[in-house]
């Protein structure tokens, strides 16, 4: 389903994101704002885009094989609180054993590309939260 920018469901998500988005947008809100933009740089490219046409980060630089600098916008954090919202208020959209492994892929990606980083703590909230 796409949808406009700035189209919204009732809960304040963005239509239009799919339901790993909204969840891998609930698992880093209240993260440090380093921790949060690793995450999502860690996203495949058209997820990374649909968060631009959603206003929740900035426009990227460079081609989908690159890596680049993710910044979050003040729109994007308002979204991602929406999402750890509708998360708690309703049932989990995608099943823990689904997203968890893959959350693991992104936060083991993360460490790799950047050794000297300390991911306890991104990683104790996936644990918890999901």
């Amino acid at each position: 389903m796409t949808a406009r920018n700035g189209a919204s469901r009732r809960n304040g998500v963005p239509e239009g994101l799919t339901d790993e988005l909204v969840d891998v947008l609930a698992v880093v809100d209240e993260a440090p704002a380093g921790m949060a933009e690793a995450t999502i740089a860690l996203l495949p490219y058209g997820s990374r885009c649909s968060l631009v046409a959603h206003g929740v980060i900035e426009r990227m630089d460079g081609g989908s094989e690159e890596a680049v600098a993710i910044r979050i916008t003040d729109r994007g954090w308002v979204v991602i609180a929406a999402c750890a919202q509708a998360r708690r208020r309703g049932p989990q959209v995608r099943p823990r054993s689904q997203l968890l492994p893959r959350l693991r892929e992104y936060v083991q990606a993360l460490q790799h590309q950047h050794p000297t980083a300390n991911l306890s703590g991104l990683s104790a909230r996936i644990q918890r939260d999901l």
